[in-house]
């Protein structure tokens, strides 16, 4: 059961109607990409929670593929994720100011490919993430991977956050609870 509030004026929501997608725009339980139209507003999703698989060779998230100009606020993703690349147990790939508050992503993420993370597979551009947490394991067969975010690209603010899950390489490269592009301004606090 799916139970939750979306609110937005002009919103653009992709879906593949499935959540075994090889979709371009993103995989997710609840939606598969989500964006205002214009980047003039605010989408907005709250106290929602979904549970299940998400396999998907892009983008694949365990509540949303890709979001942009999108508030996510106390949402729960129990939900294993199968990708190839840009996977995360919460959101594949978070860009141009989304916003996470108070989110948890409980399940399991199993990448082949890059950007791999245990709540985002990418941050981006001015995305805040505020007192949200992983539990579940990443497991990954490329670079930039992480237990809470796979790669963080472009003024993106973390604050109080946690990944409590275990990470794993098959590349055999260092691990990291997130990756850090340059240049960037990265807030951590705890």
């Amino acid at each position: 059961e799916i139970s939750c509030s979306l609110v937005g004026s002009e919103m653009c929501i992709r879906d593949s109607g499935n959540t075994d997608s090889p979709e371009v725009y993103g995989a997710g339980l609840l939606v598969g990409s989500i964006t205002t139209l214009y980047g003039t507003d605010y989408a907005a999703i709250t106290n929602c929670a979904v549970s299940g698989l998400v396999n998907s060779t892009k983008r694949a998230g365990g509540f949303v593929g890709s979001a942009s100009y999108t508030v996510f606020t106390n949402c729960i993703a129990d939900v294993k994720v199968e990708g190839h690349s840009v996977s995360g147990g919460f959101v594949g790939n978070a860009d141009f100011s989304s916003q996470f508050y108070k989110c948890k992503a409980k399940g399991d993420v199993n990448s082949k490919g890059w950007s791999t993370g245990g709540f985002a597979g990418i941050l981006f551009y001015d995305t805040i993430a505020n007192h949200c947490a992983a539990f579940g394991n990443v497991e990954a067969g490329d670079w930039n991977l992480g237990g809470f975010v796979g790669f963080i690209q472009k003024d993106v603010r973390i604050a109080n956050c946690i990944a409590m899950g275990d990470v794993k390489s098959n590349a055999g490269i260092p691990l990291s609870l997130i990756h850090i592009s340059e240049p960037t301004r990265l807030q951590l606090i705890s």
